[in-house]
């Protein structure tokens, strides 16, 4: 029997730029879904930076991040 339980809540370690970028990727890919993406930083300017302006301008300067990016 197989056990079906929808993901709502996403978590991703590492705001650099792999980190950054996969957790962008997935906001936008389940963009219809109600799934949260967190992003968890080391550094407090690099969260302060995401969740003000979507940028991470240390790691990932040419795109602008989802506004669905926590």
């Amino acid at each position: 029997m197989a056990i079906s339980k929808e993901i709502n809540k996403i978590a991703v370690l590492g705001a650099g730029s792999f980190g950054t970028a996969i957790a962008n990727h997935i906001t936008l890919v389940k963009n219809n879904h109600k799934v949260s993406v967190i992003l968890y930083a080391r550094d407090d300017s690099i969260s302060d930076e995401i969740n003000t302006s979507q940028n991470n301008s240390k790691y990932t300067k040419e795109f602008n991040l989802s506004k669905k990016l926590i």
